[in-house]
């Protein structure tokens, strides 16, 4: 509850605190005609967001995914929507640098370094408003009926309930039958006189908590993978020669270390 007024409170704040907003006719009001959307474009980027990273993460990236959204179309209530995640594969490279050295002769300097290769991933999600509440969301995901319908739309079960609303990651487009199937299920539950208990409201805490651990997991992974690359032996290699401007670069070093040195051989013998 009080996440729901905190979120109430931002979201009135702009429309009280600037006079524009209020002189300002809402467009639906304007050209009689609804919105494209049942849900917000900038909630679709929300709720995409806050799925467990991994979900969502393309094959082989190791950075954290920019998150995109596009919306496809209603289904009657619920809008289904694309996410589009943006991330790149790191992929280790070896140069070998032509340097002069300290014996004045030229060496190949090994130099490390990580190509980042645009991968990307895109996902769909359904999203509907819900006028419900966290404990009766908790309770319905450990519901046999509604649970069971969630697993064979999506592939890890992956549903959120946030601010009055309700979403999930598809396999595929939903259907209006699959929409009308979870509301259906979720209005029959509700109709029931159910006590939820402590045990079946810590269930659901719970694997919220552990969906949190793995967002936030998600980067350390990313970490430790660039790390495994890094001690990789199995690289792909590239020679570069030195420029005639970096040759004539350190033949000038050459000479005047050469001068220096028959400078001081000169004081040696006066000495």
């Amino acid at each position: 509850m009080e996440k729901y007024f905190e979120g109430f409170y931002f979201d009135m704040a702009p429309l009280m605190s600037i006079p524009l907003y209020q002189q300002t006719k809402t467009r639906d009001f304007i050209y009689n005609k609804d919105f494209d959307t049942n849900v917000s474009t900038y909630e679709h980027e929300a709720m995409a967001n806050s799925f467990n990273a991994n979900y969502l993460k393309p094959d082989n990236a190791d950075t954290p995914s920019i998150l995109k959204t596009t919306f496809t179309g209603k289904v009657g209530n619920a809008d289904n929507v694309n996410i589009n995640a943006y991330a790149f594969d790191a992929q280790k490279r070896l140069t070998y640098v032509s340097k002069l050295g300290g014996d004045g002769l030229f060496h190949n300097v090994p130099v490390y370094w990580f190509e980042y290769v645009p991968v990307e991933k895109q996902t769909k999600m359904m999203i509907e408003a819900k006028n419900s509440s966290r404990n009766e969301f908790n309770y319905f995901i450990n519901n046999g009926a509604f649970s069971s319908i969630i697993n064979r739309l999506s592939e890890h079960g992956a549903c959120l309930y946030e601010r009055g609303l309700f979403a999930v990651l598809l396999n595929e487009a939903i259907s209006k039958n699959d929409v009308d199937s979870i509301n259906n299920v979720y209005k029959e539950n509700s109709t029931i006189e159910t006590t939820i208990g402590s045990e079946q409201i810590a269930k659901g805490i719970q694997k919220e908590i552990d969906e949190i651990r793995a967002i936030n997991g998600s980067n350390i992974e990313d970490v430790e993978r660039l790390v495994n690359k890094l001690n990789d032996k199995n690289i792909q290699s590239k020679e570069v020669e030195a420029s005639d401007d970096d040759i004539k670069a350190d033949d000038k070093k050459l000479n005047i270390e050469e001068k220096k040195n028959d400078i001081d051989d000169e004081d040696d013998s006066n000495e």
